[in-house]
């Protein structure tokens, strides 16, 4: 079986071209990894290839920085530079493309979470004047 899912930022603007009459675009996607023991964040950056009507999508209403997901399967190609050295470059073909967030979406997310933390931290606490315990009689209930 070869799936892959993936949800990362878009790392350039697509633009699309063609190939043999076929759209494509190949964009690379940045994947941020749980950030290390020191708190360092680490970015894979992998490279994606977007075939046809998808392509066309993506290129249309993608841009720099904004949040997708995609489906796909690996591919490697085998390749020869001008020197004779042989190269493997793997890639991404997209099947399903997912559009999470747009980049001024995602800002405006993370300046309403840091607000709305700030308003929390800076309320008063609505339940401190009940008990710390509250009893509850077989009456009470509904059931």
């Amino acid at each position: 079986m070869n799936n892959v899912c993936l949800t990362g930022n878009i790392c350039f603007t697509p633009e699309l071209k063609q190939s043999n009459g076929h759209s494509y675009v190949s964009m690379s996607l940045a994947i941020n990894r749980p950030k290390n023991k020191d708190g360092t964040k680490i970015s894979d950056f992998i490279e994606c290839i977007f075939w046809g009507k998808t392509a066309e999508a993506f290129a249309q209403y993608s841009k720099k920085g904004d949040k997708i997901g995609i489906e796909g399967s690996l591919r490697t190609n085998t390749y020869e530079k001008q020197d004779g050295t042989k190269l493997k470059k793997t890639s991404v073909y997209v099947s399903k493309l997912h559009f999470l967030a747009s980049l001024t979406t995602q800002t405006s997310i993370q300046q309403t979470q840091q607000s709305t933390q700030i308003q929390i931290q800076n309320e008063e606490n609505p339940f401190e004047d009940f008990a710390s315990e509250v009893v509850i009689r077989d009456e009470d209930l509904p059931f």
